[in-house]
């Protein structure tokens, strides 16, 4: 720097720039711990499910209660008692369906968003690195202007 104002703007650019790096690991930390977390949750929800559904199969045996009274498969109140298993095992079967099928379609929401991620990341990288091109020719211009004076 040639003048005092120089070297005053250069050291106040040379702070900011290590405040900036120094947000940029900041943040980046606090990503990481996002992306950990969302993990973390996504592995005990996939726990909690499982046992819930094996405690809900522990319940059905495919027992008939009646409390005790006697079974006749033709009164009204055992018949119902029938038609109702039926349904909510039906039920859960499709419940079962239809969580795979979501499954099916998050998986393949996921690689389309990992194949966009990475032409973001890329078009980023020609960006970054012409704006560093950029930049080393501002300075050799800068530099060569200087010892031209």
């Amino acid at each position: 720097p040639v003048t005092e104002r120089e070297r005053l703007l250069m050291t106040a650019l040379k702070e900011r720039n290590d405040q900036i790096t120094y947000q940029k690991g900041i943040i980046r930390g606090i990503q990481s711990q996002m992306v950990l977390h969302a993990v973390y949750v996504e592995d005990l929800r996939g726990q909690l499910q499982g046992k819930e559904e094996k405690k809900a199969q522990g319940k059905n045996k495919g027992r008939i209660n009646t409390d005790g009274q006697a079974k006749i498969l033709t009164q009204d109140k055992i018949f119902n008692a029938i038609v109702k298993a039926h349904e909510e095992c039906d039920a859960a079967k499709e419940a079962a369906t239809k969580r795979k099928d979501a499954k099916t379609k998050y998986v393949e929401a996921v690689a389309v968003w990992k194949v966009r991620e990475m032409d973001r990341k890329e078009r980023n990288s020609a960006l970054k690195s012409g704006w560093i091109n950029e930049v080393r020719r501002w300075e050799a211009e800068r530099d060569s202007a200087k010892y031209d004076q």
